[in-house]
């Protein structure tokens, strides 16, 4: 496989018309967001009726934001420093024995394993004692979302869902991945892959962590990830990774083919993710010479028997629910032990943007409804692991 950078870049992101561009953008942007601002007062004019004015006008600008962002083609530092986060920061360098652990389609000649790093919540003070040998609470591997193109957990605005779930679980700490963005030269698939390998050796073979105390969570593109993570260790178990404890999927993105990036058509103004967005991630993600049905592109054509339980959240107004609830389906006729949590008349990831939209209080409903769907998985294992002694 090739690296496909970019090939379908707009003319928009190139000089002289990404000029031209920005100055329309902040020009009509001074006439709608006023506009908005005054339409969405009005309780029946805002998409859905239940949302809030907050909700109503977050959506309607991220919307409105993250289409400019991917014209533009904005670009994220991921700096392999500190910076002022000195109390979270960790640097994690790739798994000593390569050709084992970053096997099969990691083995990559044009994209290697690299350094690469991550942030701990709720600080790195706390790192001592969250894993302790004598420690069983919870560690949790988070992925965030961003269409692979996007946001960093350097950002604070994409720390707080880790730090939520942290709260509601509990779980002593979450090791939030930066995981290497596709929208830079040479870092389509499989470079997220290898990294969350990266990551994931280094909870197991540096902090020794059992692989029973960790939770591997994602956002959007994030469970994306973590969806393909866990398939990558299922088929692949001369990596010598043990498997996590189990998955939790926040509006997990399982389609990148073509028919399924046009977004703007469905959601009638519902959801604030764009064609824009998903194609700039899809395009550059997929490797060149690869289908975009391929398994590690698009899982929703991919069921699959996992071997841990899988928990999956959903907006029920998002662009990606009805591919949600069929792959679900899917997953648990081949046999998953998976449950889907609906968050009625809610947006796409609500886990990453609940603060901002006024969703707090639904965002840790939902993270609840995870917390019992473990204890019940653990008390099944328990009663499993009982019944096989006797």
């Amino acid at each position: 496989m090739t690296d496909n950078w970019d090939p379908a870049k707009p003319l928009v992101a190139r000089q002289p018309l990404k000029f031209v561009y920005i100055l329309y953008y902040i020009l009509t942007s001074a006439v709608s967001v006023p506009t908005w601002a005054i339409l969405y007062g009005i309780p029946f004019l805002r998409p859905v009726s239940s949302w809030s004015y907050k909700t109503a006008l977050v959506n309607k600008i991220s919307y409105h934001l993250l289409k400019f962002l991917s014209m533009i083609r904005i670009q994220t530092p991921q700096p392999i420093t500190p910076g002022n986060e000195t109390d979270l920061f960790v640097v994690l360098e790739p798994a000593k024995d390569l050709k084992k652990t970053y096997t099969g389609l990691l083995d990559n000649p044009q994209i290697q394993p690299t350094t690469v790093g991550a942030f701990w919540i709720p600080n790195l003070k706390h790192l001592a004692s969250a894993t302790s040998s004598t420690n069983s609470n919870w560690i949790i591997l988070h992925f965030h979302g961003g269409a692979y193109v996007l946001l960093t957990p350097r950002d604070p605005a994409v720390q707080r869902g880790p730090r939520q779930l942290c709260e509601e679980l509990p779980a002593d700490a979450a090791l939030c991945l930066d995981y290497r963005l596709s929208s830079k030269p040479k870092s389509s698939y499989p470079a997220q892959l290898q990294d969350a390998l990266t990551a994931y050796n280094y909870l197991i073979h540096d902090q020794q962590i059992s692989p029973s105390r960790i939770l591997v969570s994602g956002d959007s593109a994030g469970a994306h990830l973590a969806i393909t993570f866990l398939r990558h260790l299922t088929t692949h178990p001369e990596s010598g990774l043990p498997l996590p404890r189990a998955l939790l999927l926040h509006s997990p993105w399982l389609d990148l083919t073509e028919k399924k990036l046009s977004v703007d058509n469905i959601q009638k103004g519902r959801d604030y993710v764009s064609d824009a967005f998903v194609q700039w991630g899809a395009t550059t993600f997929t490797p060149a010479g690869s289908p975009r049905d391929a398994e590690f592109v698009s899982p929703f054509y991919h069921p699959f028997t996992s071997p841990i339980p899988i928990w999956v959240q959903a907006g029920g107004v998002e662009t990606l629910y009805a591919t949600i609830v069929e792959w679900v389906n899917k997953m648990r006729n081949a046999g998953s032990a998976i449950e889907l949590y609906t968050m009625e008349d809610m947006p796409h990831d609500v886990f990453h943007l609940s603060t901002g939209m006024g969703l707090e209080t639904e965002a840790r409903k939902a993270l609840r409804a995870a917390k019992a769907f473990l204890i019940k998985d653990s008390i099944q294992v328990i009663y499993f692991t009982q019944l096989s002694r006797l």
